[in-house]
């Protein structure tokens, strides 16, 4: 059999491959230590993917509600979108509309002789909110009833206008508070959910208008 040598073009091409593979044989040490170099001259950076995962850890309903196989990633969006616990607020109830007017006079008796601290104290337990929104409360009706006493000088007593009932699940008592020159009202709102009442709104608010058209 009679072979014929190989023309130069295939030479070349053979000669180009083995060059190639030697060259990348030597490149990948030389860029492998490199890199290592790089890494350990600058602190780690940290992925948005492994951010968004943080959470996920720390928080207890992401690890409840997740699967047992689920990825980091599935994780970290169950916690993005979980809903937050409710706030559990304790709140008492009073037996009769007997003790929620009672309860009324003593808190406007308070107010009246300046003792704010015993006034909500009065009120709060029957007052379904938290104690955040309880101080904001306590603090604007405060200032209410501090720029009321600068324009009509000093409070002097208080006198029972009305009750409103709607059904019998809701109740408006509205009162006088008396000063040396002028009057404001107050509105006290109960509700009756499940047989006793709790305090759902209070304010004052110098507006006669809206006794007058009753």
């Amino acid at each position: 059999m009679t072979m014929t040598a190989p023309s130069m073009s295939a030479q070349r091409a053979r000669m180009l491959i083995v060059l190639a593979a030697a060259l990348a044989s030597l490149r990948g040490p030389v860029a492998a230590g490199a890199a290592e170099q790089s890494a350990a001259a600058q602190p780690p950076v940290q992925s948005p993917a492994s951010e968004a995962r943080s959470p996920a850890i720390a928080t207890a309903s992401s690890v409840a509600a997740a699967p047992a196989d689920a990825s980091p990633a599935s994780s970290a969006a169950i916690a993005s979108t979980a809903a937050p616990a409710p706030v559990a607020i304790e709140v008492h109830g009073l037996p009769s509309e007997a003790e929620a007017m009672r309860l009324c006079e003593i808190f406007l008796t308070r107010i009246i002789s300046a003792d704010y601290p015993a006034a909500f104290e009065t009120v709060q337990p029957y007052f379904p909110i938290t104690a955040q929104q309880f101080d904001r409360l306590k603090e604007e009706t405060r200032k209410q009833h501090g720029l009321a006493e600068l324009q009509f000088g000093k409070p002097v007593g208080q006198v029972f206008v009305s009750v409103d009932r709607i059904a019998d699940t809701v109740l408006r008592y509205r009162f006088l508070e008396k000063f040396d020159v002028d009057v404001v009202y107050w509105e006290f709102v109960f509700y009756k959910p499940h047989g006793e009442w709790i305090l759902n709104g209070l304010g004052l608010d110098d507006k006669l208008e809206d006794l007058f058209r009753r």
